[in-house]
């Protein structure tokens, strides 16, 4: 049986209370880190492998041990060629030099501003084509996110290198894309989900951000039933304890009132597991929103989704799979979500999307990884092992009745004793 080590902080299998879920910073600080690596653990799971994950470990002390005991490392990744991912960049560099086993490098991406002007990498390019030689030294193939990333890796000089695959999240349920239909328009009680980007360095090249808060606030004041779906560790440390120790603007763009009004209303859910996110989803009529993977969820999950696309990262999935998305750098007006909807238009995605299917199935067998992603049934078989309360792993807002502060102060007894055993084991 082949031993894969696999890039990740936590697998679909795992069931974790919001407590260790921050303390152990179990989704890299923005849970849509969890869609692509848990979309790749599914995939990988074939008979004939046993996957191990590393917490995103890069300990040069294990470099042993791993050569070892496994024979394969997979390393999915996402937007990590760009210059706040650096350091990061550098510390998995070193690592995999390190590593006599192959290494497979999954849907990794370049990210600068919505025109591709990749003169905005330039002080990482040294990382970039260091990390870049040492996957390819080593005979190893890399997975990219989409053509943008490509042409950047080939101005490194790196030609005929890189394959166009996409993001892993987007096969994570093939027959729910296969078979999504919408409704001719969208019904004036719709339930809806919207997402939104946080400013800081992730949306350094970011354009025109602030044009999506108006839509969001007008959105939101219109329909009834509509909930706010953040990404970020923040927002979850929010929603525990009543305070956020990591420092940042907690919901990008959006007024401070809007915010409040959000929480006091009930109207936030955070998951602590890609199913829990997918399993809701299901609930919704439409999502929309400048979060890629926030999107993703919802396509993924069966329900029809509306992507702001808004710097070359987003953009470059965006056209890869023909996802349905508008430019935000092209909108200066209030957008209502029936309009949004009504430019859905579904069938470039689902006409492309077995091709794009096949093409990342092939990428994972042509580096000697035996995949399940294009066999429906044990794809089916593998979703068998999720139960209900991996699905209902979901955080909202405090409300002041017993359960909803039982749980709470549960929680901060947990968070006293995880610091108290830190203290203790220093």
């Amino acid at each position: 049986m082949k031993r894969i080590l696999l890039r990740s902080k936590t697998t679909p299998l795992d069931i974790f209370d919001p407590v260790t879920f921050i303390e152990y910073d179990k989704s890299g600080t923005n849970l849509g880190n969890l869609l692509y690596q848990h979309a790749v653990y599914k995939h990988l799971s074939h008979e004939t492998q046993n996957i191990t994950i590393n917490n995103n470990s890069v300990n040069l002390k294990r470099v042993d041990y791993i050569n070892n005991n496994y024979d394969h490392f997979v390393v999915p990744l996402a937007n990590a060629f760009r210059p706040s991912y650096e350091k990061n960049l550098k510390k998995l560099t070193e690592f995999i030099k390190m590593l006599d086993i192959p290494v497979t490098i999954v849907g990794v991406g370049a990210q600068t501003d919505s025109e591709f002007n990749f003169d905005n990498l330039n002080k990482i390019n040294s990382t970039v084509k260091e990390f870049l030689s040492v996957v390819f030294d080593k005979g190893s193939s890399i997975g990219v996110r989409g053509e943008g990333t490509k042409a950047y890796i080939e101005e490194l000089g790196f030609y005929n290198k890189a394959e166009v695959i996409g993001c892993p999240s987007l096969f994570t349920f093939p027959e729910n894309i296969r078979n999504m239909d919408k409704k001719d328009v969208l019904p004036t009680n719709a339930k809806l989900a919207l997402n939104l980007s946080v400013t800081g360095p992730q949306a350094a090249f970011s354009n025109h951000l602030n044009n999506f808060e108006k839509i969001f606030k007008h959105n939101y004041y219109f329909y009834d039933d509509v909930y706010y779906i953040p990404q970020e560790t923040r927002s979850l440390e929010l929603l525990t304890y009543g305070v956020a120790k990591r420092k940042g603007i907690e919901h990008g763009m959006l007024d401070p009132r809007l915010s409040k009004i959000l929480f006091t209303e009930d109207k936030i859910k955070f998951f602590l597991n890609s199913y829990s996110w997918f399993e809701f989803f299901k609930s919704r009529d439409f999502t929309f929103g400048t979060r890629l993977h926030g999107c993703i969820a919802s396509l993924v999950a069966g329900t029809p989704a509306m992507l702001f696309a808004h710097d070359s990262r987003t953009l470059e999935i965006a056209r890869h799979f023909k996802l349905p998305y508008l430019e935000l750098n092209r909108i200066n007006e209030v957008l209502d979500a029936s309009e949004i909807y009504n430019n859905i238009d579904l069938s470039p995605m689902k006409t492309i999307y077995q091709e794009n299917l096949s093409k990342y199935s092939s990428f994972l067998r042509s580096n000697g990884l035996e995949t399940i992603v294009d066999n429906d049934e044990n794809m089916k078989i593998f979703d068998e092992k999720i139960s209900d309360e991996h699905r209902q792993l979901i955080v909202t807002p405090l409300q002041m009745n017993q359960k909803s502060i039982g749980e709470r102060l549960h929680w901060l007894k947990q968070n006293y004793d995880f610091k108290l055993s830190k203290r203790q084991n220093v």
